[in-house]
C-alpha cells in the first residue's frame, strides 16, 4: 500500500485476491482496535498519531474469508 498527498492509505495493491474487501481494521501494536472501516480498502490516516501499527485485511469471496495484516508506519 501506499499514501498519497491526502494521507490515505490504499491497501488495493496490498491484495492480489480478487475478492471484495469486507473489513479494514486498524490496531496499535498491542492489538487494541483503533478504527475500522467496511467495505473499503482505502481509508484515511490522517487522525492517527505517529507511530507503527497492524492493518488487519478482511476479505471475502466464494463462500471464504480471507484475512491478512501489513504493518503501516506513520512519520
Amino acid at each position: 500500500g501506499d499514501f498519497d498527498s491526502e494521507c490515505i492509505y490504499d491497501y488495493k495493491d496490498d491484495i492480489t485476491d480478487e475478492y471484495p474487501v469486507t473489513e479494514v481494521a486498524v490496531m496499535d501494536m498491542n492489538g487494541r482496535r483503533i478504527a475500522v472501516f467496511a467495505e473499503t480498502a482505502t481509508f484515511s490516516v490522517e487522525g492517527l498519531p505517529s507511530g507503527a501499527y497492524i492493518v488487519r485485511v478482511r476479505t471475502a469471496g466464494e463462500g471464504e474469508e480471507k484475512v491478512t495484516y501489513h504493518k503501516l508506519i506513520k512519520k
